[in-house]
């Protein structure tokens, strides 16, 4: 059975591993992008470059998450992101 995920846990989680990283306290927005063939779903945490990124593929109910240097830190198996 999949699990929920939220998309303030998305942004949790890419603020903890930026402000982890850098020793900032940022909060940031967290952006949202949809493939036009609904493949894959792209989320950014805003700041000029991106502060993070996490990649959703829906059909795999896989969430992978990215910090600031494009290194992967956490993946979540089998969720449907809410």
């Amino acid at each position: 059975m999949s699990k929920e995920i939220t998309k303030d846990v998305i942004k949790r989680e890419l603020l903890r591993r930026y402000n982890k990283n850098t020793g900032a306290t940022l909060d940031r927005g967290l952006k949202e992008y949809n493939d036009e063939s609904n493949k894959f779903t792209l989320f950014i945490l805003t700041g000029t470059p991106a502060k993070g990124y996490g990649i959703y593929i829906p059909d795999k109910k896989i969430l992978n998450l990215y910090d600031f240097d494009g290194k992967g830190f956490k993946v979540f198996r089998d969720v449907i992101v809410k």
